[in-house]
């Protein structure tokens, strides 16, 4: 994408030939070692071989516009990551397992706090409804989990074993990614899985918040000003006031 084309890519635990295979295939500057961007040079995208520890969280205040865990020379920048890296968006992709063990929604509005877009105040409505919406891109997009079976306590054990095989199976290395933009209105963040999506025009108006299945979605609602659902239910957009 032309957009993309001018990024200066970085990495950070990230084996050379994955970062100039990365650099080759999609057109980036290849930045050199152990140099970090500055505001004002252009699009910088961080290539990381894992999003948790000190290393990331010191990097979200720095002037990145993708966060991007690759762990294998076979994974991909997905579409989504790549549009918004061109558009200057903040875009953080993570694979599946790495989405579920650490505290992404924290790790997105760090980098928002960081960027001077959420205040103490906001912040836990809107990391509340973040940790919602990528649990449901895991564990019901992802890894392809009926809500109906973590709601029913007989299933309940049932759905917990089958969790934990799907996380270790080849569900595990499908992409979440958030993409994340703002203006002086509005703070609006897409969450969007891989998996296969379910009829968003089903969903009801009114969801109950103590309901045994479906919470997730009645808290994001109550939360947002908007939550819409796209893509065949891949994509989940939640808006906010800045």
């Amino acid at each position: 994408m032309a957009a993309a084309s001018v990024a200066h890519l970085y990495g950070n635990g990230v084996p050379d030939e994955i970062l100039h295979g990365v650099a080759q295939r999609h057109g980036f500057t290849l930045a050199p070692q152990g140099t970090h961007p500055a505001a004002g040079n252009g699009v910088a995208v961080l290539v990381s071989a894992s999003m948790d520890g000190t290393a990331i969280s010191q990097a979200l205040s720095q002037p990145y516009q993708g966060y991007v865990e690759l762990t294998s020379a076979e994974d991909q920048l997905t579409s989504t990551t790549l549009e918004g890296i061109g558009a200057r968006k903040l875009c953080f992709s993570l694979t599946t397992s790495t989405a579920y063990t650490i505290d992404s929604a924290a790790l997105v509005c760090d980098a928002l706090a960081a960027r001077g877009v959420l205040t103490p105040i906001r912040r836990p409505d809107v990391e509340l409804a973040l940790h919602e919406s990528i649990s449901n891109a895991v564990v019901h997009g992802n890894l392809g989990l009926e809500s109906n079976m973590k709601g029913d306590v007989g299933n309940f054990a049932k759905f917990a074993q089958e969790l934990q095989s799907r996380m270790v199976g080849p569900e595990a290395r499908r992409r979440v990614d958030v993409i994340a933009s703002w203006d002086h209105e509005f703070l609006d963040i897409s969450i969007i899985d891989q998996g296969n999506g379910y009829d968003e025009s089903k969903l009801p108006a009114n969801m109950d918040p103590f309901a045994p299945a479906g919470r997730g979605l009645a808290i994001i609602r109550s939360l947002t000003l908007a939550m819409n659902v796209t893509h065949g239910g891949r994509v989940t957009t939640l808006r906010f006031l800045t």
